[in-house]
């Protein structure tokens, strides 16, 4: 048996020594080798999955807020989740509907209850919402329910059709996984075609956003520093980004096949209080591990408000550094930030795009 680790007072020395570690370890993987020009391909291959290992178990273990509670998986588990819709009519569009799902282990069947998840963004559970044509995302953080293993919350959805409820989670014995279930709607909307229109900049509620990118295009296994710069509607840098969930900022990505999911976090410091503010350019690590058209929403809270910004992006079958790693090119790139802040630490969640199980 093993306790929860509970990070409150010294939680912000503990960050600032993770991220170091975390560029030390990109430093003798990486850099040595680059600079010395004398190293195996394979050696230098082996040398950056053993570095990936690495930063993605120190990154399970601290996560990226605090206060939370935490404990770390058992060696060699990794048990399943599985996620269903129960006890819910189908979806009335324009009006609070209440839906329950549940959530079990596939091995047993039995419930995943709250205490076997772990705290991740000041939540143990995010339910990410949204209908066949992508249009209508909703982030959800519902509550546990007297049934073991059950939870509730509410969607206003704005249409007709049937939604799908990905669970982004953390069991104590597992990995971090997304699941999904499908709550029914008064119309089947499935052979609608997805809007497949791209942008890269967007205006909403008279805020500005502009994404740049460190490559000419996102492409499947090309590791690639996304850029979003926030304005006001003047143009001028907006510097009032609130702490949403433990960061400045959320981008979640949803696929035409609508079932490949992404869930990605800002790079750099960390809001430690509400007071802080962030702004005006924040930075995502990418890297898609599929190809394919995907809808992004960039989730920020401005002066109290919810914000959900998308954005149209066409993932490339291959890129000019597809299948290569490109972490220490793409650190090196922004050293100048790690001199006047917080060293930047790449999000568990920011590492690939990947495939949801049902």
């Amino acid at each position: 048996m093993f306790s929860p680790i509970i990070f409150k007072k010294y939680y912000g020395g503990i960050m600032v020594l993770l991220r170091k570690f975390v560029i030390l370890t990109m430093l003798i993987f990486v850099a040595v080798p680059v600079a010395a020009q004398s190293y195996d391909k394979a050696e230098y291959q082996k040398m950056l999955e053993d570095a990936r290992a690495m930063i993605k178990k120190a990154e399970k273990q601290v996560m990226t807020q605090g206060p939370f509670i935490s404990a770390a998986p058992l060696e060699g588990h990794d048990r399943i989740v599985k996620t269903e819709i129960v006890k819910t009519e189908p979806l009335v569009k324009g009006q609070a509907n209440n839906v329950t799902i549940r959530l079990y282990y596939e091995d047993d069947n039995s419930p995943v209850t709250e205490d076997r998840l772990q705290v991740i963004h000041t939540k143990p559970l995010h339910l990410l919402v949204n209908e066949p044509q992508l249009n209508d995302y909703k982030h959800k953080h519902p509550m546990s329910t007297d049934v073991p293993g059950e939870y509730k919350f509410a969607i206003v959805p704005d249409t007709d059709c049937a939604y799908r409820v990905w669970a982004d989670m953390l069991p104590v014995d597992g990995s971090e996984q997304n699941t999904w279930a499908e709550i029914k709607g008064a119309e089947d909307c499935t052979a609608k075609p997805v809007d497949k229109s791209l942008n890269m900049n967007a205006t909403q509620d008279g805020y500005q956003y502009m994404i740049s990118m460190s490559t000419e295009e996102l492409a499947n296994e090309q590791d690639t520093m996304v850029h979003i710069d926030v304005m006001d509607a003047e143009g001028k840098a907006f510097m009032g980004l609130e702490p949403v969930m433990g960061a400045y900022a959320h981008l979640v990505g949803f696929y035409e096949d609508f079932e490949t999911i992404a869930h990605i976090h800002p790079m750099g410091a960390t809001p430690i209080d509400h007071s802080e503010r962030g702004g005006p350019t924040l930075m995502f690590h990418i890297r898609p591990e599929k190809a394919g058209y995907v809808r992004f929403y960039l989730q920020l809270l401005i002066e109290g408000k919810m914000h959900f910004v998308p954005f149209g992006i066409n993932i490339a079958e291959e890129g000019p550094f597809s299948g290569q790693d490109r972490m220490f090119e793409m650190m090196m790139e922004y050293q100048d930030s790690t001199m006047t802040h917080d060293m930047p630490m790449m999000n568990h969640e920011g590492m690939n795009m990947g495939t949801s199980a049902p």
